[in-house]
């Protein structure tokens, strides 16, 4: 029978679990913080070897993020063996690098997208229907450009033009099936309302909004979330009041927030939908 949860005997760090994938995380502003860091990870060890559980440290590593110039960069061990120190981690599927703005993960997810519509370029050379043709396309190639869209939705507009090219690209495909000839003057917005596609980032903005809409009405039970988000209450009834407040920052990061940018996109639209 095993002891009492690990978490239990961490005092200094917090802690997310996932199946067998766990983050120590704690915020770093001297370097005694950074020994009480090393302190859990010391006290998770002996938890495990309590329990008998094997750590793997070739996957565990040390990742930072900061804005500062010079960061307090720690060298911290499990087992006295040194934690490599990372400049990106896979989470579930999702690349975190350094910065949070998660080019690494979009440029990978970009490549492997490629080679999935090349896939079904080539596999679909006697396919006519276009039904056929875009199912396969909203399975194999539009659901890898939208997994956990919520988390690395981009904010600059190179990154936005990276992804749409992709579906631009089918929809290209698409036109060349049904009329016989490639096309490569034709407009995105034309083929989108020709085949009535959507753009990928406006499906990212709903997929926003239908996600703090979920969390806001108790259909994904998230305190966290819940507990974070703000409604406008303004002192006298304005015409043009959005729901949620406006938030205005000098610095372009904070819209890389999904919270942020769910502020933003619901207030757009707050006149056609109820929160």
């Amino acid at each position: 029978m095993l002891a009492s949860p690990f978490w239990t005997t961490l005092p200094y760090s917090e802690c997310l679990l996932f199946a067998d994938d766990l983050k120590l995380f704690s915020s770093m502003n001297s370097n005694l913080d950074a020994v009480l860091l090393q302190s859990d990870l010391d006290c998770l060890f002996k938890w495990c070897t309590v329990n008998k559980l094997h750590l793997n440290n070739e996957k565990c590593s040390n990742l930072s993020y900061t804005r500062k110039s010079q960061p307090l960069n720690h060298v911290y061990k499990i087992n006295d063996l040194v934690l490599s120190r990372s400049d990106s981690v896979t989470d579930l599927g999702i690349i975190f690098d350094t910065k949070l703005d998660f080019s690494e993960h979009i440029n990978s997810m970009v490549s492997k997208a490629y080679c999935r519509l090349g896939i079904l370029k080539h596999k679909t050379k006697e396919f006519s229907s276009e039904i056929a043709l875009m199912v396969l396309y909203y399975a194999h190639v539009r659901s890898s450009l939208e997994y956990c869209s919520i988390i690395w939705d981009p904010i600059y507009r190179n990154k936005i033009e990276i992804i749409e090219r992709i579906q631009n690209n089918f929809l290209r495909y698409l036109l060349y099936k049904k009329n016989g000839i490639y096309l490569q003057d034709v407009s995105s917005s034309y083929l989108r309302d020709m085949f009535n596609i959507p753009s990928l980032c406006s499906r990212r903005d709903v997929s926003c909004v239908l996600f703090f809409y979920k969390v806001i009405n108790g259909s994904i039970d998230c305190t966290d979330i819940l507990s974070a988000i703000n409604f406008a209450v303004p002192a006298r009834s304005l015409r043009n009041q959005g729901s949620f407040p406006n938030v205005y920052s000098r610095f372009k990061y904070i819209d890389r927030f999904s919270l942020y940018k769910f502020y933003k996109t619901f207030n757009k639209i707050s006149g056609e939908l109820d929160i």
